[in-house]
Parts: C-alpha cells; structure tokens; sequence
C-alpha cells in the first residue's frame, strides 16, 4: 500500500474515530472516561496535521527550486538574463525578444472586437508571461497587457 493511501487510510479512521467519541453520551461519567480516548484521537491528529504541513511545505520548496532553476531560452539566449527595473519594462524588452518589428507592427497581444489586427502568436504570449510570473510575481496583468498592446500599436517600421 502506497504512502498516500495509507494517509487517506489513517484520516478516514480518525474520522469515523471522532464520530464514534462524539455520538456518545454527555452524561460527566461517560465524557470522564472519553477522555483518554479524546487526548489519543487529537494527538494522531495532531501527528497527522504536522504530517501534512511538512509534505505541503516539500512541495513549496520543490516548486521554488524549480522555479529558479528552470530557464527560458529563446534562441539561445535565457530570457531570464534580461535586465528590467519592473513588469512593464520587462514585458517591453521581451516583446523586442521574442517578435520581429513587423510580427508586433501586424499584431495585438490577444484578439479583441476592437482590433482588426491579427493575435501575437500564443506559444510566444505564453512565454513572455511565464517569464513576467517568474520574475516579476504578483505583476498588475492588466497594465501589462496595456504596455504590450500600446507597444505592438507605436512601431514603426
């Protein structure tokens, strides 16, 4: 049996345990003699809550190891090497990266009603905010998307 279901195992029978210690009678003798058995059942809880947080917390620090770890490259150049003093800034310089002047001269960061330009393509959209999220987490998306569209409108050719 895995780890995992042993864990989903040991949280049901906890469960059906404090239950069974719930139902029982209130009268003081009946909750007096419980009361060993209520100390055991919120010990494994316990034992299981600490358990729980220490996986959660493996997992941030895999995920952050991955984070920084993993590279964006982009014709043999690491887009995480850029240098940008915030989102914006940063968004602009990948924009120059990653589309030619007359890919962003034709195109629009996504398709809207109001533009009749045709969409930037979205595997390369996708990279400039894997990059934005990497770097810059917590960025304004909206302000962002303004710059990049505002940028792709003021090219000249």
């Amino acid at each position: 049996m895995k780890q995992d279901d042993l864990l989903h195992d040991d949280t049901q029978a906890l469960l059906q345990e404090a239950t069974v210690l719930l139902e029982g009678g209130s009268s003081k003798s009946s909750l007096l003699s419980r009361q060993s058995n209520i100390v055991e059942l919120l010990i494994s809880i316990d034992k299981k809550l600490d358990y729980l947080m220490q996986k959660v917390q493996n997992i941030k620090v895999a995920k952050k190891e991955n984070d920084e770890e993993s590279d964006f490259i982009w014709n043999g150049y690491n887009l995480k090497d850029i240098q940008a003093r915030d989102a914006n800034a940063y968004a602009r310089a990948l924009l120059e990266k990653l589309f030619t002047k007359e890919e962003q001269k034709r195109g629009i960061l996504f398709q809207s009603k109001k533009s009749a330009r045709t969409p930037l393509d979205p595997e390369r959209v996708k990279l400039i905010f894997c990059c934005l999220d990497s770097k810059f987490p917590g960025y304004d998306f909206s302000r962002v998307r303004h710059t990049i569209n505002q940028k792709c409108r003021d090219v000249k050719l």
